[in-house]
């Protein structure tokens, strides 16, 4: 489903990483976790129904780079 965004140029790879990283996206995962303790996995219809904020191209361009440039400065700060 991603993939073919991708390869049409509507998403960016490196935004849909960061996508995945976000909190947004790991709380609402983790409540639909299936398996046991040690091999839990977000349930495939999470993935399959979870919403992602779709800006144009360029934007999800710019957003990844703004990212890139502050999250470096966040660590510093919580050292």
């Amino acid at each position: 489903m991603w993939e073919v965004l991708v390869i049409n140029n509507l998403l960016s790879q490196e935004y849909l990483l960061w996508f995945f990283k976000s909190a947004y996206f790991i709380d609402n995962g983790i409540k639909s976790f299936t398996g046991t303790a040690g091999q839990q996995r977000i349930h495939k219809d999470y993935l399959s129904m979870c919403k992602i904020p779709l800006p144009p191209l360029a934007e999800q361009k710019r957003i990844v780079e703004k990212l890139e440039q502050l999250l470096p400065l966040c660590q510093l700060l919580k050292k």
